[in-house]
């Protein structure tokens, strides 16, 4: 039963990272510098690894912003 817990938490967890932040990120990125990051199939990784993840937690952070002030 703990190895079947470990196992989704990980898939969440990789979904959670891969998907909801970088997702947005890569695309941030390719959209204002399309030369910053590669097509190769292994795009979040290299020197621009670590800004991919950064930009879509800001993404993220901005999306919870705007939704904060407009509810208020």
């Amino acid at each position: 039963m703990q190895e079947l817990f470990e196992v989704l938490l990980r898939i969440i967890g990789e979904v959670v990272f891969e998907i909801l932040l970088k997702g947005p990120g890569y695309l941030i990125l390719k959209l204002f510098r399309p030369g910053l990051v590669s097509d190769s199939d292994s795009a979040f990784d290299g020197p621009d690894g670590c800004l991919v993840p950064v930009v879509g937690i800001v993404f993220w952070s901005v999306v919870f912003w705007v939704v904060w002030l407009c509810t208020r």
